[in-house]
């Protein structure tokens, strides 16, 4: 994962396990591979007044997740039939998550 600091501050405690993004110790967590798609996704984290946090736009900006879009390909099944025809199959890429950024807003709290 390619981390980033938007400002200089203290940030929240993340961790990442596999594809899962978690924010203070389970207050929030984020399947990575469960929210990409076939096109870029953005993901705003954030604190509400009370200072619980959510997805998308609240109080105030913890940090932002960009998710690289899903990559599909091809792959060619066993030799050709009769007719010289070879079966092709869809496949999708698993995600890679060296290639997620975290952005962090600086975070007291």
């Amino acid at each position: 994962m390619i981390v980033k600091r938007k400002q200089e501050g203290s940030y929240i405690d993340y961790e990442q396990k596999g594809s899962v993004l978690t924010f203070r110790g389970g207050a929030l967590e984020i399947d990575l591979a469960a929210q990409q798609a076939g096109y870029p996704v953005h993901i705003d984290v954030s604190a509400d007044a009370g200072g619980r946090l959510v997805t998308g736009p609240a109080h105030r900006y913890v940090a932002e997740i960009d998710i690289p879009a899903r990559v599909n390909g091809l792959s060619f099944k066993g030799s050709a039939d009769d007719l010289g025809i070879v079966q092709a199959v869809r496949t999708t890429e698993p995600l890679d998550t060296e290639q997620v950024v975290l952005t962090l807003w600086a975070w007291e709290g």
